[in-house]
This record gives structure tokens, sequence and C-alpha cells, in this order.
């Protein structure tokens, strides 16, 4: 289960908060205590399945909408293959004067397209409720399906 790193706040340490969204077996695998009572390649399983986990619940590239759950860099990729399946196409068909003209038009604006579509807007300050869970900033997007805004905090500590 996915959860937002701001929840993280109702729990008295990460610990717990690893215990429950973890699970509690796998935490204690991760522990000190445990660890060093286990061979190298037990700690290895243990510490990388915990990091395959983390890294699929929390990426380091945000860009999902949290109203609709869209996602930028999906749609960039669904985009990417309309384009390259239009331009299949337009190969196999005669292409005319006008249509070479306008291909040549549209090259030259891709760039400002490009720009149009990104839906990262940039830093803003940390809410109140963010600085309390030390973030030192957060990123805003813009999704381009539903219009939402969502933040997403940038934490610099697990205490």
């Amino acid at each position: 289960t996915t959860t937002s790193s701001t929840t993280m706040m109702h729990y008295p340490n990460l610990t717990a908060w690893l215990y429950d969204v973890y699970g509690e077996e796998e935490t204690k695998l991760i522990e000190y205590e445990q660890l060093k009572l286990q061979s190298k390649q037990e700690q290895y399983k243990n510490l990388q399945h915990f990091l395959d986990w983390f890294r699929a619940n929390f990426p380091y590239y945000y860009d999902k909408c949290d109203a609709c759950g869209a996602s930028e860099r999906d749609n960039a990729r669904h985009r990417q293959h309309q384009q390259e399946q239009q331009d299949k196409d337009e190969e196999e068909d005669n292409n005319s004067q006008q249509e070479q003209q306008q291909q040549q038009e549209d090259e030259e604006d891709e760039d400002d397209e490009d720009d149009d579509n990104k839906s990262f807007l940039g830093y803003v300050h940390p809410r109140n409720s963010e600085l309390l869970g030390k973030a030192s900033r957060t990123e805003m997007y813009h999704c381009l399906e539903c219009g939402a805004f969502t933040r997403f905090p940038r934490y610099n500590s697990a205490a």
C-alpha cells in the first residue's frame, strides 16, 4: 500500500511508522539487533527487499496527481508512442507540399510545445505541517489531465 510521506507525522517515531506501513515482521528483520544475527547473505536479502519496497512506494521522481492519479511521465510515453505512430503513417502517405511545409513549421515550434506539456511548476516554501516533518522545500505539480495542483514535500530527516 502506498502511503503519503506526510502521514508519518502521526507516529511517535520511524520504527512505529514502518511497523504499520512496511509490516512488523519485515521491519524487525532489518532492525540492528536482528540484522547482526543474520548471515551477510540474509542481511543483503532483507535489506534489498526493504529498499525495493521503499523505491516502489516512494520514488524520488514524483509527478502523480493526488486528485486523479495521472502521471505526466506515463502520459509523455503515451504521447511519444502516438507521435511515432503518426510519423509512421505520414511516411506511408505521399506527402504533399502542404504537409511537408506543415511538418517543418511543427518542428520549428517543437521546443515551445514541449514546454507546454510539463506538469512540474517549481519549488515553493513548505507549509507549517511540512516544516514539522522537516521538509526543506516542496515541489508543485499541475495536473494536465484534471487541472489540480499537487504538493510534494522533500523531507531531510527520517526522525
